[in-house]
């Protein structure tokens, strides 16, 4: 299908003048990945054409939202994600929804501020049993040393890993590894399990696991694949709360500045417990535990939302600027300052971590709220 037809539909779907039969058309384009290009020129095109008081009827920006992000029909890794040159980020406001075009000023990929900040990259610290650290970023591949029985290695992937010889060591021994702001590793158990952490996180966990369990401690954010061992429990010990499992692929996000401590299952069985409540997840659903103790089942979270740090990109689903913000800060390393009242509109749409930050700020600031970059203060102003 051409790409003037693509705009077309878009055009009508936008409006709510779209038939059925072209709504069922526009749906099935967008979830196939070899229309990207087309996508990307459609929006494009809509991009130079619109103008910033270009509206849309709500239920269409919620409905269009979903069709791209969440088509459930579609794997995963097939889903269509946003072109990164020509996102149309979606502002949700009371009373109705914008799509946020401009035609003027510089574009996405050329935008810049005076000052302006790197994305994050490949950074963590070691700390052995003995109190000993390790800068891994700059530490060279191969030995970095050897704890009781358990010889550590960065591997030629970035990745480091902990390699148990065969005769079990007599007593325990635990290592932590940290990412800064701006930083995120990657980390191979003794037994095998990956770990993937993000920014502002850290993950203490003995060196070899003895007895009848493998327990680890998590702050901040990590996705875990858990190597089976249906004689040994894995056990996350997490703020308030323990999730155990035998083998299974889940995300924990724990960071003391967000609401909710959320536990995302993608595959397996985990359980959530702690004090007076204990819950049971099956593939797909998630937990959110607040402050006060009170725990919720969520059978139909969003999945790509919860897991889009490891993906290499931020995924807004109605989130506030707060929201957004905070995610900035930590993948950034920089402080935000709101000045005035923070503006009350939640963001949908998807950017690349990869980014530099005024390349992100761009693309928010047609929400019309705007940035300045100041070192590593960003000051919000409306």
């Amino acid at each position: 299908m051409s790409t003037s037809t693509l705009k077309t539909l878009l055009e009508k779907y936008f409006n709510g003048t779209v038939t059925a039969e072209e709504k069922t058309v526009l749906q099935d384009l967008l979830a196939q990945s070899a229309h990207n290009a087309d996508l990307d020129a459609a929006l494009k095109d809509l991009w130079d054409n619109f103008t910033p008081d270009t509206s849309i009827l709500p239920e269409r920006a919620d409905e269009l939202f979903a069709t791209i992000v969440e088509k459930k029909s579609v794997p995963m890794r097939q889903r269509v994600w946003w072109p990164a040159a020509a996102i149309i980020t979606i502002l949700l406001m009371a009373g109705g929804a914008k799509l946020l075009f401009q035609k003027s000023g510089p574009s996405i990929e050329t935008a810049t501020y005076k000052n302006d900040v790197p994305p994050g990259g490949n950074h963590a610290v070691l700390t052995l049993a003995d109190g000993k650290k390790i800068t891994l970023d700059s530490a060279g591949n191969g030995a970095l040393g050897k704890q009781g029985n358990t010889v550590i290695l960065k591997l030629n992937n970035g990745q480091l890993a902990y390699q148990a010889e065969r005769d079990a060591p007599k007593q325990m021994s635990y290592n932590m590894i940290s990412t800064p702001r701006g930083g995120q590793f990657q980390v191979v158990l003794p037994d095998g399990t990956k770990v993937w952490m993000n920014a502002a996180s850290s993950l203490r966990f003995p060196t070899a696991f003895i007895g009848n369990n493998r327990q680890v401690e998590l702050s901040g954010e990590a996705y875990f694949e858990v190597t089976k061992d249906e004689t040994k429990p894995f056990i996350v010990n997490v703020n308030r709360m323990k999730v155990a499992v035998l083998g299974t692929h889940f995300n924990i996000m724990s960071y003391p500045d967000e609401k909710n401590i959320e536990t995302t299952l993608l595959e397996g069985a985990v359980n959530v417990s702690g004090n007076g409540y204990s819950q049971q997840l099956k593939p797909g659903q998630q937990t959110q535990l607040s402050p006060n103790g009170n725990l919720k089942l969520l059978t139909d979270p969003d999945i790509e939302s919860a897991l889009a740090w490891k993906n290499g990109y931020f995924q807004f689903n109605k989130a506030d600027l707060q929201s957004v913000m905070r995610q900035l800060a930590r993948w950034y390393d920089v402080e935000v300052i709101y000045k005035d009242q923070v503006p009350d509109f939640m963001f949908v749409g998807q950017l690349d971590k990869n980014e530099n930050l005024s390349v992100i700020l761009r693309i928010l600031e047609r929400s019309q709220v705007h940035f300045n970059i100041d070192g590593k203060k960003i000051t919000v102003m409306p």
